[in-house]
């Protein structure tokens, strides 16, 4: 009898922190819903996660850090050469070094109404020989020529898997103005 009671309260001890991570996890999804801030970069603005510390802004730079992770949005200037060819150039100039099958960019496709994007990410070789997963995306406007936007995010692999998918959702949710007007959302704008 002793022993079932000792299996149930083991039981309960493993499976009770269990259930309270998977219920915080499903709420994270939600809560990036709700508490999303508008970051306004030249004329593209993007939802970011509310709980990335921002560690620095400038007018054509920002970087989020946490730990071992950071994710940068950059603006370049317009060029004429291939978004791929920007892409794996930005890849050795930062020393990030793609697994075998891994980071092949994917054809560029449109984004949105306004925006194309080309993307890739996987696990790679960064710099001082750590193992990351690296995820590198060039976004341009669709009708005419603006700046650039080039976004790089690294961490040790575990934690790129959890926040890969909310980089992807700030991606998707970007937006592009080429007149200059400000978008409603951006009243409330971190910058």
């Amino acid at each position: 009898m002793v022993e079932y009671l000792l299996g149930f309260l083991f039981l309960g001890l493993v499976l009770g922190p269990l259930s309270y991570t998977a219920w915080a996890v499903m709420g994270e999804e939600s809560s990036y819903r709700r508490k999303a801030r508008p970051v306004v970069l030249g004329p593209y603005t993007l939802p970011v996660p509310s709980w990335w510390p921002l560690v620095h802004k400038a007018k054509d730079f920002v970087r989020f850090e946490r730990d071992k992770w950071f994710c940068e949005f950059r603006l370049l200037p317009h060029a004429q050469e291939g978004r791929k060819a920007i892409l794996w150039g930005k890849a050795r100039e930062r020393g990030i070094l793609f697994d075998p099958g891994e980071g092949i960019p994917y054809a560029p496709f449109r984004q949105s109404e306004s925006l194309e994007m080309v993307r890739m990410e996987g696990t790679a070789l960064g710099q001082e020989s750590r193992r990351i997963y690296g995820d590198l995306a060039l976004l341009w406007p669709t009708k005419a020529p603006g700046p650039f936007l080039l976004v790089q995010s690294e961490s040790p692999i575990l934690e790129g898997m959890v926040e890969g998918p909310y980089l992807e959702k700030a991606l998707w949710g970007s937006r592009y103005r080429s007149n200059g007007n400000r978008l409603p959302q951006e009243d409330k704008a971190l910058f």
